[in-house]
């Protein structure tokens, strides 16, 4: 599936001056556009980001010391900005 591998176990010799095979541009259409499906990516980005401050909504909503925490270590934090 490598058009540039050669060497010793392969029947290419890597010294010899033939035409390099062509890749395929990246301005063809039929080809995908990237590494990976990007509508994929950004339904799972956003389904990971709500489900992540839905739990810790519900985390804050359920324990009051850790609310209590949160809220005052935003506190200290807005004061010294």
């Amino acid at each position: 599936g490598n058009p540039y591998l050669c060497g010793h176990p392969l029947p290419d010799d890597c010294t010899s001056t033939g035409s390099t095979p062509i890749l395929p541009s990246a301005d063809d259409e039929n080809e995908e556009h990237g590494f990976m499906d990007m509508e994929f990516f950004y339904i799972s980005f956003i389904v990971s980001y709500l489900s992540v401050v839905l739990c810790i909504a519900t985390v804050l909503s359920i324990n009051p010391h850790w609310r209590k925490a949160w809220f005052h270590f935003i506190e200290v934090h807005i004061i010294r900005f």
